[in-house]
């Protein structure tokens, strides 16, 4: 069945195709060629039956309309604070210019004051400082002075308490030998009596021990004193390490009175130009070995050497 078509332009060049008995439909977008087609096929270009209308969009909900009342307040109340805060800022600002203005106020004060200065009372004051310090040093140096004296006063009398010490200590060791004779002679001739020289000769074994203790006492004291007076003498001193007297070496070297060579870590250096500890350190028991001497450098004398060191640590 044939169906008529016919079309018109448009003044966009656009054709409509309309059929017999029907509305005209209009082909909007449609290309030339495909109208022409379309009218050679007998197809009918038909549009949508029903145009699509966008739905209006619906209303804030009650949650939305909270929120947004809920975020207002917030904000104002942000805003608030933060004015309240300027406010304080600029009080505070305020208040600092003031005490400022104050202030600069106050130079030409300064100024008259510095103006109509006496310099003389200046180099007079400080005449008078500097006499200030030096009775200070003087005084210092004094009672440095009178401390060293007072330590050097301790270490004879403790040197004399010593002395007494071991003098005692020698007449009581010679009271026992005596007292071992007597026994020996008891034993032999009255051996009936040997009871009572032998308790003599206990009794004084426990006077010579707590003489010897005694001793002791005296000599650890006497040690920590003369340390005392190294340690004052040390502060006077510039130059680096410990003076120290040869009959000192003991305590200082050997015993390490104080624990200084002990806490500082490092093997002590003996600086001595008068060769004095050299043979003092020859007669204690140590180790000793001279590198000046050629027999003391041979490879069996330091392995004896070493081995003694090793064997003593």
């Amino acid at each position: 069945m044939n169906t008529k078509m016919w079309g018109t332009r448009t003044a966009s060049g656009k054709w409509q195709m309309s059929h017999s008995g029907s509305k005209p439909r209009a082909a909007a977008g449609m290309p030339r060629g495909n109208h022409q087609l379309q009218r050679k096929t007998g197809q009918q270009v038909r549009g949508p039956e029903t145009s699509e209308r966008p739905e209006a969009p619906a209303g804030p909900s009650v949650e939305d309309q909270a929120a947004t009342l809920i975020q207002c307040a917030f904000q104002r109340y942000l805003a608030r604070k933060e004015l309240a805060r300027r406010r304080l800022e600029r009080q505070d600002y305020l208040e600092q210019m003031k005490k400022l203005q104050r202030e600069v106020a106050s130079l030409d004060a300064v100024a008259t004051v510095l103006q109509t200065w006496d310099v003389r009372l200046t180099e007079a004051m400080l005449q008078n400082m500097e006499a200030e310090w030096q009775c200070r040093a003087q005084e210092a140096q004094q009672q440095q002075a009178a401390e060293a004296k007072r330590l050097a006063l301790k270490v004879q009398q403790m040197a004399r308490e010593q002395q007494q010490c071991h003098k005692a200590l020698q007449q009581a060791y010679c009271e026992l030998h005596r007292r071992i004779s007597e026994h020996d002679r008891c034993r032999q001739k009255c051996p009936g009596k040997a009871e009572l020289t032998l308790q003599a000769v206990k009794d004084t074994e426990a006077h010579v021990a707590m003489l010897r203790q005694e001793a002791q006492k005296t000599e650890e004291m006497l040690a920590l004193a003369r340390l005392e007076l190294r340690e004052h003498s040390e502060e006077e001193e510039e130059a680096p390490g410990l003076k120290c007297q040869v009959t000192e070496l003991h305590d200082v070297l050997m015993k390490d009175v104080g624990n200084r060579i002990n806490a500082d870590g490092r093997w002590p250096l003996i600086i001595d130009s008068s060769g004095q500890a050299a043979t003092f350190l020859c007669y204690q028991d140590t180790n000793y070995m001279d590198t000046m001497n050629p027999e003391h450098m041979r490879p069996e004398s330091i392995r004896i050497a070493l081995l003694g060191a090793l064997s003593g640590s």
